[in-house]
């Protein structure tokens, strides 16, 4: 319904993208086949949670001694409003990966789950892509060793992050993980929500965020859907000592 009200409203903007994915929505529901793409909730919540059905038993192997939650929020992953579109899933969590090699996370027994993610602020006017993720055995130690790295550092040195309290780019929770596997859908998230900022008072170099998240408004959210229609779900998620397969989730060591 949104997609349809945004190419009422918005006729003059590029929506050839917007209308093949109409298309293929209302089939889905036409024919309660959902389909197959990022952008079709159905899909990617089936998808979620047959994902994290694999994940289970590996968590529940590694409860004995370490398993985490944990947000990672680099620098350099902000995205203006209009440009989301040049942005490429894969490659996002390839810079990922190459964190991991960097602090010796991919030679760690262990495995990691991890998913991109992002919050959009209208009054910003772009996304703040981060990472969520689950790790256990000494994978799950090793990601300490991030929080060395530059670009995880403590702090509020990007142009859209100022007047904003500063915050850990490495957050880890090492709560021990109860009601399973309902925890672990943290770790993928194709939902992508608004979050708005605030100016307090009159003070433009004091920010706040909303504590709620909303859907994002117009045209924005057909600009994001259009995004995650174009890529593969498979390239929002990220393994690291695990590889998917016809039968689960196998150990790579």
């Amino acid at each position: 319904m949104m997609v349809e009200q945004y190419l009422r409203n918005y006729p003059d903007l590029p929506n050839l993208d917007a209308r093949e994915l109409l298309r293929r929505l209302k089939k889905g529901v036409a024919t309660q086949v959902p389909s197959p793409t990022a952008a079709c909730p159905v899909f990617t919540d089936e998808l979620r949670h047959r994902v994290v059905g694999n994940l289970w038993p590996h968590v529940e192997d590694e409860l004995a001694g370490i398993v985490v939650t944990a947000t990672l929020m680099p620098t350099g992953l902000w995205v203006p409003a209009g440009q989301l579109q040049h942005q490429i899933p894969r490659l996002m969590m390839r810079r990922l990966c190459s964190d991991f090699d960097r602090v010796g996370v991919t030679t760690q027994t262990g495995f990691v789950m991890a998913g991109l993610h992002a919050e959009f602020d209208e009054r910003r006017e772009g996304y703040d892509f981060h990472y969520h993720l689950v790790a256990g055995g000494w994978k799950a130690r090793a990601l300490e060793a991030l929080r060395d790295r530059p670009k995880y550092s403590v702090g509020r040195s990007e142009p859209h992050e100022m007047g904003m309290a500063d915050r850990p780019r490495v957050r880890i929770s090492k709560q021990v993980l109860t009601n399973l596997p309902d925890p672990l859908t943290y770790s993928i998230q194709y939902w992508y929500p608004h979050r708005p900022t605030k100016i307090v008072g009159h003070n433009p170099l004091q920010i706040q965020r909303s504590e709620f998240r909303y859907r994002i408004p117009e045209p924005y959210h057909t600009e994001w859907m259009v995004w995650m229609d174009k890529h593969p779900v498979q390239d929002f998620v990220l393994f690291n000592g695990l590889k998917p397969t016809r039968s689960g989730l196998k150990p790579t060591k």
